[in-house]
């Protein structure tokens, strides 16, 4: 996003607008989507996200980079409404996330689906019962495919606890799923 389009933007241009919109849209979307798992719940906290960066945009800094400061204002909305919600957050395995395919091309049978998906429900059930702090840690690195850096600056915590918490969410589920993977 080019500082013109977004002191356009600041300034009521509604071109600009439309492109800071349709420029960050997708991503916006993917992170909630990833972070909720509820399609329409998605939307809905991406509408909520643009109306919180039309009111906040006279507080961005030119001079620094746009996707970062976006990406910290859309995660603390979406944790503030799971927050909200009370509801546990989970992940979905990564190749039902990606909607990857076998690396061998063949199409998998039956069995091998049904033992996926158990698979699947087993991994979204133990990172559902992980505490807030470590399921968000989680999704923002595993799913988010974030670095450890980045988990911390987006949770606005020192990395050395960022650390912790993945590194005791990891030792829970390799308990609770000890005999699924």
């Amino acid at each position: 996003m080019t500082p013109e389009t977004i002191a356009a933007a600041l300034e009521g241009d509604p071109g600009a607008w439309r492109t800071l919109v349709d420029g960050t849209g997708a991503y916006l979307l993917g992170l909630a989507r990833r972070m909720l798992r509820d399609e329409a719940e998605a939307e809905d906290v991406v509408q909520d996200i643009y109306l919180r960066v039309q009111r906040h945009l006279g507080k961005y800094d030119p001079a620094r980079p746009f996707a970062p400061w976006l990406r910290r204002l859309a995660v603390n909305h979406v944790l503030n409404h799971l927050r909200s919600r009370k509801r546990p957050l989970s992940l979905d395995a990564r190749a039902e996330a990606t909607g990857a395919e076998p690396e061998d091309g063949r199409t998998p049978s039956p069995s091998s689906c049904a033992g996926e998906a158990e698979r699947r429900e087993a991994v979204r059930a133990a990172i559902g019962g992980l505490p807030e702090d470590y399921r968000v840690a989680v999704t923002l690195r595993y799913l988010g495919e974030r670095s450890v850096k980045e988990v911390a600056d987006l949770l606005e915590i020192p990395e050395g606890t960022a650390k912790i918490r993945l590194f005791r969410a990891r030792a829970l589920l390799k308990d609770r799923l000890e005999g699924w993977l």
